[in-house]
C-alpha cells in the first residue's frame, strides 16, 4: 500500500472522503457526546481524548479538511503539554524496564 501511495496510484488517505457509514448529524453528535461522557469518566485528567473527539466532530460537521486542520492545530498544542511529556517518559521507562527484565529472566 505504501508503494502505491508513493507511486500516486492510491490516495494518501483512501477513507477520508467516504461518508456512507457516518450517521446523520444529530445521531453522530449524540454518539460523540456519549464518547465524551465515557472519556471524562475513564480518563478525567487527560485532555487529548476529548481533543480527538472534537477533531472527529469537526470533520463530520465541516468536512474532512476542516477535521484534519483541527487535528493538526490541537496536536501542536498538546505536544507541548506536560501530560504529553510525562506520557512519552512513561513509554520509554516501560521499554527500559522490559529490557532489564529480559536480561534477568
Amino acid at each position: 500500500m505504501a508503494l502505491d501511495i508513493w507511486a500516486c496510484t492510491k490516495p494518501l488517505v483512501s477513507s477520508l472522503f467516504k461518508t456512507e457509514k457516518i450517521e446523520p448529524l444529530d445521531k453522530a453528535r449524540e454518539i460523540l457526546e456519549f464518547a465524551r461522557v465515557q472519556t471524562r469518566t475513564q480518563a478525567p485528567n487527560l485532555q487529548h481524548p476529548q481533543v480527538c473527539i472534537d477533531a472527529v466532530e469537526e470533520g463530520i460537521v465541516s468536512g474532512p479538511d476542516a477535521g484534519l486542520s483541527k487535528e493538526r492545530e490541537e496536536f501542536q498544542i498538546l505536544i507541548k503539554s506536560d501530560t504529553c511529556k510525562s506520557l512519552v517518559d512513561d513509554f520509554f521507562a516501560r521499554g527500559s524496564v522490559r529490557k532489564v527484565h529480559l536480561l534477568f529472566s
